[in-house]
């Protein structure tokens, strides 16, 4: 222990000592300066130019680069990276954990959907499986009622296809492929939201329309879930004729 001891305390005094004369040098005060870094991102946004010009002490001006500077187009290309490495995490959490009933865990919210329509076709209790437990259905009638028409459909199938219908939503709701797989990447319950196969992305890409002023999904998307009803007010002062379309 005394040899390490002995071995990387100059080397740690070293780099101490290299370290801080780095910091107290005027280029590093320079480009790590309040000012500097706000005047920066006010004039050319958060990423900043290839190079940077900022006014020395003397007046006279210094050439300062930045640090891992991207261009455009490598920017572009790291984000489409990113959101490709977020398509296949996604892909793999779904194939692993599968879907319930066919030897894996996933799409139970799909399955209750399928459940409740399949108990309105044979004209059984909607709300028959308590709160809580395997196919248990917490969502309003007309949801059942819309998706009577598939009831006959597989497992497998009808979890796969609201899946999809999941990732179109979030699509929507973020505004490109790209955000997407970043947010996939980002934020895991994204994937968790798309392995239960629930309707809660498509509601997310009701009110991202919302938002831009396009209110015609808002009472449509009443029948997947009333809380739809949140975004009337928003609707009224963004698209109030959109949301009339969507009533009628």
């Amino acid at each position: 222990m005394g040899g390490w001891a002995r071995t990387l305390g100059p080397m740690a005094r070293a780099l101490a000592t290299t370290w801080a004369r780095v910091l107290a040098t005027r280029r590093w005060k320079a480009f790590t300066g309040a000012s500097f870094l706000a005047r920066r991102s006010r004039v050319h946004g958060p990423f900043g130019p290839p190079a940077l010009y900022h006014p020395s002490r003397r007046g006279k001006g210094a050439l300062i680069p930045q640090l891992g500077a991207i261009s455009p187009r490598g920017r572009r290309l790291l984000l489409q990276g990113l959101a490709a490495i977020g398509f296949v995490v996604l892909g793999k959490a779904l194939f692993d954990h599968g879907i319930q009933g066919a030897g894996g865990g996933g799409g139970i919210d799909a399955i209750a959907y399928l459940t409740a329509a399949q108990h309105l076709a044979a004209g059984s209790p909607l709300y028959e499986a308590g709160v809580g437990t395997f196919t248990a259905y917490t969502y309003p009638p007309p949801l059942a009622q819309l998706l009577v028409p598939a009831s006959g459909l597989p497992i497998p199938v009808f979890v796969w296809g609201s899946r999809v219908l999941e990732i179109l939503g979030l699509r929507i709701a973020v505004g490109s492929w790209t955000n997407s797989g970043i947010a996939m990447l980002a934020f895991p319950p994204v994937i968790a939201e798309i392995d239960a196969a629930n309707v809660h992305l498509l509601m997310a890409a009701v009110c991202a329309l919302a938002m831009r002023g396009l209110a015609a999904p808002i009472s449509p998307a009443a029948l997947l879930k009333f809380a739809s009803s949140a975004l009337v007010p928003l609707a009224w002062f963004r698209d109030r004729r959109g949301l009339l379309i969507g009533i009628l």
